[in-house]
Order: structure tokens, then C-alpha cells, then sequence
């Protein structure tokens, strides 16, 4: 026994040694937004360290087959690097984690962003979602109910369940209409899930039938959920909630004070020897919820759920519009489009020019269309409205035409011509004016530069952005600014 003591003291300092080490995951980094069909797993230790005996990464991810949490154990030996196959992983976010073992004892390495380890995303489509909704301007002649139920139109179908949505907006507010056929509606009582490590708590509401509504009001297509990212959720029983993070910031806040709510239901809950009509869901959202203002024609990162409780198999089934994976629909990137369609013509004013004659009145009818405004985006075709959407999350970079047409999917010649034709105005003018317009929103709303406020929007040269500014604003961007002061 005498004769162990010696090797039990050395045992438990190399353990001691080792609990100490300062070993750490180098790849994959966290919050890495992985592009290929490979992910590097590497552990690595400072140079005084001792050796461990061998590696073990776990992956956290969510598997679609069984609607839950799968992990992956990966075993590897010195140097402690794996190449690990996706090919046949959907795009999704997971999380790692390593354990690293040594004379029996083993650390876990990772924890620092939570249990599950590591976050990363698998992005590898790297293209939105071309789906499309237009949300038409309401005059408020009508009420909003009215206005929407009367433009309702199909959005999808989900198991036995179709979707028919209209969504409308005013300068306060943003409107949707969501009806939904369902034969059997359900819910269930409503828990509570912490989110990140701050342990903030939000209401869970996907557990039963209801719809969910996200918006990217910034339309960055970030990866991870920034505070600009915001969804709403709501149930058939009428409860809602909002939420908005940051992932990456572990920052969870609460919106929709200010939200008007409806829903009505037609049939029973939670009775299957019936036959339900299905459910209405009625959303008023003030712009300054989303802390945005709108702009006639802009676009909006959208995208939409529909949660449907099945009690027979113990499952909720989603369906999500932008048909992106269920295992990546928190990511932005992935998202569609809202159109905020551009105010029409009054009633009055098509009347007047309908039943007024006369050569006078001809004349100045033909003057009014020869200079009459472009047409809302909702009206350009879908390769016009794609090619806009590239050109304002493109515009501060280096893009050419070949690219503008490309993202179309039509020649130069051929995507020149369309262009002017619908837009009534060539692309490099159009460019032009989405840069004209960020410039002028960062020197009413930031103290940065002209010059950095022009390389910001896409100038390179700062007396071309100089130039074209003045061109369309008829001043140059310091008057503009003096002329604009910060509020």
C-alpha cells in the first residue's frame, strides 16, 4: 500500500493538471454560419497543457423525422480534428459541444453560450425565399375587417387545413387577416420556456393551433435573430404574445402592448365529435411596435406559420409559408417578402377623369399620363420585383448589371428593356435612387460623414456621389443635411 501512495499523488496532480488545462473548441467558431457540406470540429490546448486521452463532440440538432432533439456523438483521437459530413443534413441551427478525457476524469468545453454547447447555423441555400405577399393601402374608408375579409386569398394548405390570408396597412398600422378551414380546432393549456442564459421567460403558444407572423423590418437576411427581427404569435384562444432577441446577445424582449387581437372561432374547441368550420385571426400592428415607419413600396422580410395541434398523434404540425425548412425557420435569411403597396389613385379623381369630355380635358388627361407616378411594386412582374429586392439589399456594394439580371433570370438586353418598361426608368437610375434615398436617411438620422455617408451607400468617388446627389435632390448633400437638422 505504501508503495501506491506515491502513484495516487501523481495520479490526482495529473488529474488536478488536467481539470485546469485550458482546452477550448477552435472550429467550429461560435455562431459560425457554415456555407459547405463540411464542418471542422477542433479542440485544441495551450502548448504547456497535457494531452488528453481522446475527444468527444456532441451535436445537438433537430431532427425533423421525430420532431425533437437529436445528438450526435463523434469520438477522435490525437490531433483532435474531424471532418464531419452534411450533405445529407437539412439547413438548420445546432449546437456543440466536446468532452475531453483524461486519466478518467472529463471537461466539458463549450457551455459558455449554454448547455447544448456552441450555436452554429447551416446555411447553405444562401438565397431567400422568392415567395412574395403584397399589403395593400387601406384609406380606412371601410373597416379594416371588412377591408381584409373582402381581399382574402389563398396562402397555403397544411394537412387538412387551408390558409387564406390579407394583410393591409395605413401609416399607423400594419393589418392581417388570417382565416384558417380546420376541422377539428385545438389547444392546449399554455407553459413557459426560459430562453439563453438569462433565464427570461415567454409564454409558449405554438403547443395548440394558432399562427405565427415574423418580420424583418430592416430586411438585413441576417442568419441569427437580431433585435430588428420580430414575430407574433397567436392562438385560438385569443392569447398572444410577441417576442424579439438577440441571439447572439442572449437578449429576449417583449412587444404588442399596443396590438389589437381577434379571433373567432367557428365550432367548439377541443371537441372531436364535432365538426369545426375552422378560425379567424384579426391583427392590428402599430408601426412603432416594430419601431418603423413606413415607406410606400418598401419590402419587409416576412414569413408565416401555422401551428396545428393533433391530439391522436401527440404532435403539433407546422406548416411555414415561405417553404423553408422547419428546422431553420428562425433564420431571417431564409424569409419571403411583404410589399407595402404604394398608395392608388382616390375614387374621386378616376371618376372625374372618367365622365369628364372635352378637348380641354383631353389634354390635360393626356399630360397626366404622360407624367403619371410609377406603379406600386405589388404590380411589377415577379422578376422586377426580385430584381428591386436585390438591388436595395445589394445597393452598397459593387453590383452590376449582369448581376441585377441575373438575379431575374433573364439576359442584360432582355432585363434592361423589361425593366424600363414597367418601372418607366433605366436600372443604373433606379440604383441611383435607392442609394439617394439610405444617403439621405443617414445624414437626417446619423453624424457620420458625407464622405463616409456616400462610400456607405455605394459611391466610391465622393464627387460622383456629389454629383448625383444634387441631381436628385437639387442640393448638395451638406445643404441637405443643413436643411435637415437631427430631431
Amino acid at each position: 500500500m505504501a508503495r501506491q501512495i506515491p502513484f495516487l499523488i501523481a495520479l490526482t496532480a495529473l488529474s488536478a493538471v488536467f481539470l485546469h488545462a485550458e482546452y477550448r473548441i477552435n472550429s467550429p467558431s461560435p455562431f459560425a454560419i457554415v456555407r459547405t457540406n463540411w464542418l471542422k470540429l477542433q479542440v485544441i490546448s495551450g502548448e504547456t497543457d497535457p494531452r488528453p486521452d481522446s475527444i468527444v463532440y456532441q451535436i445537438t440538432y433537430p431532427d425533423p423525422r421525430t420532431k425533437s432533439d437529436s445528438l450526435l456523438n463523434v469520438s477522435t483521437a490525437y490531433p483532435f480534428e474531424y471532418l464531419y459530413d452534411l450533405k445529407d443534413m437539412h439547413d438548420m441551427f445546432m449546437t456543440i459541444r466536446a468532452l475531453a478525457y483524461a486519466h478518467g476524469s472529463a471537461e466539458t468545453l463549450g457551455l459558455e453560450y449554454g448547455s447544448g454547447g456552441i450555436p452554429i447555423a447551416l446555411d447553405r441555400t444562401m438565397v431567400g425565399s422568392p415567395m412574395t405577399m403584397v399589403s395593400s393601402y387601406w384609406s380606412g374608408r371601410t373597416g379594416a375587417g371588412a377591408y381584409l375579409e373582402s381581399n382574402l386569398k389563398p396562402m397555403f394548405e397544411s394537412q387538412n387545413n387551408n390558409v387564406q390570408c390579407a394583410s393591409a396597412w395605413n401609416s399607423d398600422s400594419l393589418y392581417f387577416m388570417v382565416r384558417v378551414a380546420d376541422a377539428n380546432v385545438m389547444t392546449v393549456a399554455e407553459t413557459t420556456e426560459a430562453f439563453g442564459k438569462e433565464k427570461d421567460y415567454f409564454r409558449v403558444l405554438w403547443t395548440s393551433d394558432g399562427i405565427e407572423l415574423c418580420f424583418d423590418v430592416h430586411r438585413n437576411r441576417t442568419e441569427w435573430k437580431e433585435l430588428d427581427d420580430f414575430e407574433m404569435l397567436v392562438n385560438v384562444t385569443g392569447a398572444y404574445q410577441g417576442n424579439v432577441w438577440d441571439q447572439k446577445e442572449h437578449t429576449l424582449l417583449h412587444w404588442g402592448n399596443g396590438c389589437r387581437v381577434a379571433v373567432n372561432v367557428s365550432g367548439t374547441v377541443n371537441k372531436n365529435d364535432d365538426i369545426d368550420t375552422g378560425y379567424t385571426v384579426f391583427i392590428a400592428i402599430p408601426f412603432s411596435g416594430l419601431k418603423y415607419k413606413p415607406v410606400p413600396d418598401d419590402i419587409l422580410g416576412f414569413d408565416a406559420q401555422l401551428f396545428d395541434l393533433d391530439t391522436e398523434h401527440g404532435t403539433v404540425f407546422r406548416t411555414i409559408w415561405s417553404n423553408s425548412e422547419q428546422s431553420n425557420n428562425d433564420n431571417p435569411s431564409e424569409w419571403g417578402s411583404l410589399v407595402l403597396a404604394g398608395k392608388g389613385m382616390s375614387g374621386t379623381r378616376r371618376a372625374v377623369l372618367g365622365v369628364t369630355a372635352g378637348i380641354f380635358l383631353f389634354i390635360c388627361a393626356f399630360f397626366f399620363l404622360r407624367n403619371k407616378k410609377k406603379k406600386p411594386i405589388a404590380e411589377y412582374s415577379p422578376a422586377i420585383i426580385k430584381a428591386i429586392q436585390y438591388i436595395r439589399e445589394n445597393y452598397k456594394n459593387d453590383i452590376f448589371l449582369k448581376d441585377i439580371a441575373g438575379a431575374s433570370g433573364f439576359s442584360k438586353a432582355y432585363f434592361s428593356a423589361m425593366f424600363r418598361n414597367e418601372t418607366g426608368q433605366a436600372v443604373i437610375e433606379y440604383l441611383f435612387e435607392v442609394r439617394i434615398e439610405n444617403a439621405c436617411r443617414m445624414l437626417k438620422e446619423t453624424t457620420e460623414s458625407v464622405t463616409q455617408i456616400g462610400y456607405a451607400v455605394g459611391f466610391k468617388d465622393q464627387s460622383h456621389f456629389t454629383k448625383v446627389f444634387k441631381k436628385k435632390k437639387g442640393v448638395t448633400p451638406n445643404q441637405y443635411r443643413e436643411s435637415n437638422p437631427q430631431t
